[in-house]
């Protein structure tokens, strides 16, 4: 199981890291997806590339950054058990 997808936009082969994105989350579904781009965000945002909620880390990027976007997909990551509610 995985925690975060961290996924380029741009890959080799043809595919792209919303492609990938939606393969992985189907074998892992709680896990959260960071998306990173060297293209601007109003590239990526405002040509369909990506849904407006979606986490996207800037290339070049800090480690200050990145901690922030992976700690920002871990508060929305599924839980991977759903606890049931216990008899009182």
């Amino acid at each position: 199981d995985y925690d975060v997808l961290l996924l380029d936009m741009v890959l080799p082969g043809g595919t792209n890291g919303w492609t990938l994105s939606k393969a992985l989350t189907a074998l892992c579904p709680q896990a959260a997806t960071v998306f990173m781009s060297g293209y601007t965000e109003n590239a990526i945002f405002h040509n369909g590339c990506l849904a407006d909620d979606a986490l996207l880390l800037q290339k070049p990027f800090s480690r200050d950054c990145l901690a922030e976007i992976l700690g920002r997909a871990m508060g929305r990551r599924l839980p991977a058990e759903t606890p049931t509610a216990s008899p009182v």
